[in-house]
């Protein structure tokens, strides 16, 4: 049909009965709402660039020893309330894209000269699936619907899953340290910025265009209303009420509407109608009854089916990490392994929320189209519900009001999306643990000792530094915090080392049961000795202090050690002397150690001896098998002795056990004690004594000597801690080489590796809500809602065509000029 032109007079009329202009729009396209949204993505913006800042330039944001077990109040505003607020945040921004969608048709109504059909009643933009909504509102270049839509893309798929891999955590020296990535913290900047754009754009075109309504729209009531007082667009729809949805789409294109201020449909201009046969219209109409795509039986198989892998490969990885001590690093990139176990989790629950609110909406259609066909229905479960004018999740509360109870719970698996989603960010973690693996190793020195004979021509081959002094240094760098002791070595004993695998990594340990070998230094005081002045070899006096020490076959050995008696010049007043010496004499006199810590007052290089404390000693070798604890680079950890033999040990040794002491004594006693009135010591084991216990306490001239039992201990096990240097330091020289004849040794080899864990109560809230989403897709599948007329009710036109030829569209109504 073709509808009669208007004439100029007639327009003027029109003109002049112009009511106020209406327009109503939702309130997430109001200014004040979208000048909110873009002031808290700019202030977003503003924290993230604050915070990485501060990161970089402090080392970290939160530091403690251990940051995963700080407190659930500490850690939340990392782990959690990130995500709580990017979920939110895209919430906000589907509410928007949702009611541009909705709305788009109605402010094209409302544009001077109206628009042609397809780019208002025919639209669907709602039932559309999201990711396909930008493009086709490029093509009609409905720019608010592609800003909208764009932005709310990216918060969904891009920044909640980017923002999850954010936060960090690194490990120091003593310390771990929560710190932003860069990489991930520029990029959701930049995602924010676009969404800026996207808002301008939006706020531009919802305050530009307007909307000829005094409240929402989006009721059946309201369309209704809208075309109840124009017969001829009743007609038209009336004799489309019949026709499949191909028909309807072909009878109204290039067909013209518009909307007057009072909200009332207006046909500008309509071709004429292309009838079909009634043939084809059954047949089609026969093909488009029953479920849209999205409900289906084969989507709800497809949509079942991802469910249950998501559950059964979720049950999978948390039952190997715990089996397995966790699962292996994918990477040793941070950056690839924050993707892996924090954006894809989040990146897969994030996906599942537009198929739930997909298939929310499309019961949000087809509930009062189902409600009408069971006829015999009050108004607010039929004409009055505005479903599409809620965000999914807002039409839990409204589908309950109206006992659309399957609405319901759909809209409450939508909202359920939002909790798998934050979840998901945390449902992996890095840990690290321990790993256990046993294996046999070749053991790289054995008994028995080489030749150690002093007589020989290599008796004094271990000196290998040419200076006496390399054990002392040894010693004194420990003491002072600089270096650890030798490989293989604590400070009682030495421990025959095992051949290390070529790959050993720096953070790998070995428990091992393997031999040892050291000196256990036994002391008793003495005061039985005598001073014999005599002459050196050069002709000048000199003292010694000689003393007896009985042998084991019951004789009496007569030995020595030198005792300075004048002090140096530039020594007066009270002064003090440290001597430890080995005793002189024959072999049997140099097995021993005499330490001695004199005071007395010094004047004219002559010193009066005021008081003093000696101690004879006599060290013991020890030997036995001990389970120890090494690191790759040969550091001993909690050392465990299993057994212990002590004496001569002489099956150990090609020749005497004593020519072990003999040699060793080179090392670590210096007999190089001299008179002094500071607390500097004059030899190197007193100066090691102070470094290591006691500070200057020994040393000071102003303090009595240390008793017998304040020194014995301290000395001894000085004297232990040099004899074990001394092994260390020239352990090639000193053992044999082990060969192939020796037995491999049983090592368990512990590496300590970070590997990913799914935490546990996040896997059980995770497993819950997919549990659920399972029983609802076979519920929902099972009494999906069906409809009976050609067209599902998915559109301004599919709507109007199917209340045309109703009673009660034909009625005065008046609600699209009610107050909201």
């Amino acid at each position: 049909m073709n509808r009669p032109e208007r004439s100029p007079d007639d327009t003027q009329v029109a003109r002049e009965e112009v009511k106020p202009v209406h327009n109503w729009k939702p309130i997430s396209l109001r200014l004040p709402f979208l000048q909110f949204m873009l002031l808290a993505t700019i202030s977003t913006i503003i924290i993230l660039q604050s915070l990485l800042y501060k990161s970089q330039t402090q080392g970290g944001i939160l530091f403690a020893p251990s940051i995963d077990e700080l407190p659930l109040s500490v850690t939340f505003g990392y782990r959690y309330a990130p995500t709580i607020i990017a979920v939110i945040y895209g919430f906000l921004w589907s509410w928007i894209d949702h009611d541009t969608k909705r709305m788009e048709p109605y402010f094209q109504l409302c544009s001077p000269g109206g628009a042609s059909a397809e780019e208002i009643l025919l639209l669907q933009y709602p039932l559309d699936f999201i990711a396909f909504v930008p493009f086709r509102a490029a093509r009609r270049k409905h720019w608010s619907v592609f800003s909208a839509a764009s932005a709310s893309i990216i918060v969904s798929w891009t920044l909640v899953p980017l923002q999850a891999a954010i936060f960090a955590t690194e490990n120091q020296t003593h310390a771990q340290v929560l710190v932003l990535l860069p990489g991930f913290t520029y990029a959701v900047e930049a995602l924010l910025v676009l969404i800026a754009l996207c808002n301008m754009s939006v706020i531009h075109f919802s305050v530009t265009r307007k909307c000829n309504f005094q409240s929402d729209p989006s009721a059946i009531i309201s369309h209704m209303s809208a075309t109840s007082e124009d017969a001829e667009i009743l007609a038209l729809f009336d004799d489309l009420i019949n026709r499949p949805s191909e028909d309807l789409h072909r009878a109204l294109m290039g067909s013209v509407f518009s909307m007057n201020n009072d909200g009332k449909l207006e046909l500008q201009s309509a071709p004429t109608l292309n009838h079909s046969s009634g043939q084809k219209a059954k047949q089609t109409l026969q093909s488009d009854k029953g479920h849209p795509p999205e409900l289906q039986w084969y989507s709800g198989v497809l949509f079942l089916a991802i469910q249950l892998a998501c559950i059964a490969v979720l049950g999978f990885l948390f039952h190997q990490a715990r089996a397995g001590s966790g699962l292996p690093l994918p990477s040793i990139s941070r950056f690839m392994r924050q993707i892996l176990h924090n954006c894809i989790p989040v990146t897969l629950s994030a996906c599942l929320e537009p198929v739930w609110v997909l298939l929310t909406r499309h019961l949000c259609v087809l509930q009062t189209s189902t409600e009408l066909r069971r006829g015999k229905v009050t108004s607010m479960k039929s004409v009055n519900p505005a479903y599409m004018s809620l965000h999914p999740q807002l039409a839990i509360f409204e589908a309950l009001r109206a006992g659309h109870f399957m609405l319901s719970l759909l809209a409450f698996m939508a909202t359920l999306a939002s909790v798998l989603t934050v979840i998901s960010s945390r449902l992996f973690f890095e840990h690290t643990v321990r790993l256990d693996i046993e294996t046999m190793l070749q053991p790289l020195l054995s008994l028995p000792f080489r030749d150690l004979n002093e007589t020989a021509p290599n008796s004094k081959s271990s000196k290998q530094s040419g200076s006496t002094q390399d054990e002392f240094h040894i010693a004194l760098y420990n003491a002072m915090g600089l270096s650890g002791l030798p490989s293989w070595t604590d400070p009682d004993r030495f421990y025959f080392p095992i051949t290390f695998t070529e790959d050993t990594q720096a953070n790998v340990n070995y428990t091992v049961t393997t031999d040892y070998f050291g000196a256990s230094l036994g002391c008793h005081e003495f005061s039985n000795h005598t001073m014999r002045d005599f002459e050196d070899e050069t002709g000048n006096p000199a003292r010694q202090l000689e003393f007896n020490i009985a042998q084991l076959d019951g004789s009496i050995a007569v030995c020595s050690i030198p005792s300075p008696t004048e002090a140096p010049k530039n020594v007066s007043g009270s002064s003090s002397l440290e001597l430890a010496a080995v005793a002189e004499g024959s072999d049997f006199c140099r097995q021993n150690v005499v330490a001695g810590w004199w005071r007395g007052y010094a004047l004219d290089q002559e010193v009066e001896v005021t008081n003093k404390t000696l101690m004879l000693c006599n060290p013991m070798l020890v030997t036995g098998s001990a389970q120890v604890n090494i690191s790759s680079t040969g550091r001993v950890q909690r050392p465990k002795v299993l057994s212990s033999v002590n004496g001569s040990l002489p099956e150990y040794f090609t020749t005497h056990p004593s020519d072990l002491i003999l040699q060793a004594h080179h090392y670590i006693i210096d007999k190089s004690g001299i008179w002094h009135n500071d607390n500097s010591s004059s030899d190197w084991l007193n100066r090691l004594m102070a470094e290591t216990f006691v500070d200057n306490r020994f040393l000071d001239p102003n303090l009595p000597p240390p008793t017998f039992s304040q020194a014995v201990t301290i000395f001894c096990a000085m004297y232990n801690k040099l004899f074990a240097i001394f092994l260390a330091h020239n352990k090639d020289l000193l053992f044999t080489p082990s060969g192939p004849t020796n037995p491999l040794l049983p090592v368990v080899q512990h590496s300590f590796e970070t590997r990913i864990f799914l935490s546990t109560s996040a896997f059980i809230i995770a497993q819950i809500i997919l549990g659920i989403y399972a029983f609802t897709t076979i519920f929902l599948y099972i009494r999906r809602p069906w409809w009976n007329t050609p067209h599902p009710p998915t559109s301004i036109a599919s709507t109007i065509a199917l209340l045309a030829a109703s009673h009660a569209v034909k009625e005065p109504l008046n609600t699209s000029n009610e107050d909201p």
